[in-house]
């Protein structure tokens, strides 16, 4: 009966008894990954327990290749083995060259400084537009360029005008005198 008493404690003491505390997860305080390249991130990044995500993202400050953000930020507390995202710059993008043609100088140069292109005006060309239009860009409309990339402008000089050739006297035909009698 006292085996059988001691069993039947044991066993109720023991559902009774506080459960065994699960270990929470193990918090980082999250690297700085800043000025690195993608795979100096996730080094970096995996030596301290996180996993990362390379995102190209365009930039027009930062060099190509390097990381210029990253969330969660640098010194924030973090549960290892989560994920890291990181915007790579993958340079200035590009920009479309509008089509300024039959624009005169100071409006192309308007509409090129508004999609971040600069202008210059190269030379005149003899063309039907009216003196001071812009005939053609070069790099030509729709082109993708970088950012700040000059646009130089090809500008009508006007109508050409017209060469009348030379005027050749025409010989007159004198008659032949007579011989007189």
């Amino acid at each position: 009966l006292v085996g059988t008493l001691s069993g039947g404690f044991s066993a109720l003491a023991s559902a009774f008894s506080s459960p065994t505390a699960t270990p929470s997860p193990k918090t980082t305080l999250v690297p700085s990954l800043l000025n690195l390249t993608c795979d100096q991130a996730t080094q970096a990044a995996h030596a301290k327990g996180f996993s990362v995500n390379c995102v190209p993202t365009t930039n027009a400050t930062v060099t190509k290749g390097l990381v210029f953000q990253q969330e969660p930020g640098a010194n924030t507390p973090a549960q290892a083995g989560s994920v890291i995202t990181l915007s790579v710059s993958s340079g200035p993008g590009t920009v479309k060259v509008p089509d300024v043609s039959k624009m005169t100088v100071a409006d192309a140069c308007t509409a090129l400084n508004a999609v971040q292109l600069q202008c210059t005006q190269q030379s005149t060309v003899p063309s039907n537009l009216p003196a001071g239009q812009v005939v053609s860009t070069d790099p030509a409309a729709n082109s993708e360029v970088a950012p700040q990339t000059t646009v130089n402008l090809i500008v009508s000089a006007g109508m050409p005008t017209p060469t009348t050739p030379p005027v050749t006297p025409t010989p007159t035909i004198m008659p032949t005198p007579s011989p007189t009698p």
